[in-house]
């Protein structure tokens, strides 16, 4: 969201704020704050239900206290073309097999959080390639000290063989459309650790006034020699605040300020702070729309148009439609100018990013959707990156306990600083099943 920390130049860069894609596409659309509601703040860290790689499942319509396990397993096929310097396209394939866990307390005060996922990436047409494997887990703790005081500390990690052509989590499942990917950097697999932690605080101030406040730390890239020259390893402090003011029962008003240092082998530092102002206003029970603007400032200078030296503008604006009239259906529609730090390129530039999300119920027990999202870095000289994704999925529930995951997508990087002089695209298809709540103590 325009107003937080700016991700690196890393698709698993979600985790410095430590909020994973899975948990993202639950909440409201970039660019503006989250759906906080008057009265006691909730705990909801039991509730994301979010398993590392896989697309998110929709929640229940209520989550009960208790102790709850999830178990889940999906499969994928992706192939992928990318230019040649003679003009010729080389063709890639592999398969995806990916199981997880997910353990969820929540008791009235306290919530707890853990998730586990393997994913192993076996290549069909590499000639003497290996199985990948890379793992991912995730801690979350919810202690709620008054009605309207929440305390929230998280901690992620992921490890093994990492290739950018892959996004971090799967997109589909429940909720809009999934950030725009990054920027391919790297088309190799290779070693790969990323650490991050963050400590989070929700408070109730008054009946028409909310505060939060988070600052973490995150440490990733490539490892040896292999991954350093694949991702240059960058790591530092980041932190946000965010005061909302309801200024009618339909309107909120929100200052946003963020910080983020990231140090480079070389110690070289890219810091950017940014301050935004966010007005949310419901127009009818349907309709909502979000507008932002402010300005961030970086320790480096920009290589892309809008930006005046250090000063990069930031602004977003997105429409929210939900009706539960016959059918539940929600559509998010936003578009933002934002900076992003790109820790190869060792500097902070501005993006143009859009995304349109849709999710039909026809019925209680099926859920279709459909996404884009694209993104566009403006580059005074040389081409422009242009990138990004769209898709399908569909999640069946024929029982209380059982899940399916059907969809698809595609992804592709048009033109920009590829290590290839044609364009790169990829095509994915994915089945997952999730059994849930099979533990209920």
């Amino acid at each position: 969201a325009v107003g937080a920390p700016v991700p690196v130049g890393s698709r698993d860069a979600d985790e410095p704020q430590a909020q994973d894609q899975e948990r993202s596409r639950n909440e409201v659309p970039a660019g503006s704050p989250e759906a906080a509601r008057p009265g006691a703040v909730e705990i909801d860290g039991a509730g994301q239900r979010g398993i590392p790689f896989l697309p998110s499942v929709p929640a229940p319509a209520a989550a009960a206290q208790g102790t709850t396990l999830d178990l889940a397993v999906m499969s994928l096929v992706r192939t992928q073309t990318i230019g040649g310097t003679d003009g010729g396209n080389v063709w890639g394939t592999d398969v995806e097999i990916t199981p997880g866990v997910g353990l969820q307390t929540r008791l009235p005060t306290l919530g707890l959080a853990a998730a586990y996922g393997a994913r192993f990436s076996i290549p069909i047409n590499a000639a003497g390639a290996e199985v990948a494997v890379l793992q991912r887990g995730y801690l979350r703790a919810d202690w709620k000290i008054d009605p309207l005081w929440l305390l929230s500390v998280d901690a992620s990690g992921t490890y093994g063989q990492y290739s950018q052509l892959v996004p971090v989590a799967t997109p589909g499942g429940a909720g809009g459309p999934p950030p725009a990917l990054n920027p391919i950097r790297s088309f190799t697999t290779y070693p790969y650790l990323s650490l991050a932690g963050a400590l989070r605080l929700e408070a109730q101030l008054a009946t028409r006034s909310r505060l939060r406040v988070s600052a973490g730390y995150v440490d990733v890239g490539g490892i040896g020699d292999e991954g350093a020259a694949a991702q240059p390893r960058t790591w530092g402090p980041l932190a946000s605040a965010a005061f909302e003011w309801d200024a009618s029962p339909f309107a909120t008003l929100t200052t946003s300020a963020a910080y983020q240092d990231s140090i480079l082998v070389g110690n070289l530092a890219v810091q950017i702070g940014t301050l935004t102002e966010t007005w949310r206003q419901q127009w009818t029970p349907d309709v909502e729309t979000t507008v932002s603007a402010g300005a961030a400032i970086t320790s480096t200078d920009s290589a892309t148009f809008l930006t005046f030296s250090h000063l990069l503008p930031v602004a977003s604006a997105g429409i929210g439609y939900h009706t539960d009239v016959r059918h539940t259906l929600k559509l998010g529609l936003d578009v933002a100018l934002a900076p992003f730090v790109d820790t190869y390129l060792r500097t902070a530039y501005q993006r143009v990013t859009g995304r349109l999300g849709v999710d039909w119920r026809p019925d209680p027990a099926l859920l279709l959707g459909l996404y884009v999202a694209a993104a566009l870095v403006p580059y005074t000289a040389g081409t422009p990156d242009a990138y990004g994704t769209a898709g399908a999925s569909i999640a069946w529930a024929p029982g209380k306990i059982v899940t399916f995951n059907l969809g698809g997508f595609s992804q592709s990087q048009i033109q920009g600083a590829a290590a290839t002089a044609g364009a790169f695209r990829q095509w994915t298809a994915y089945f997952s099943v999730t059994l849930r709540d099979i533990l209920s103590l």
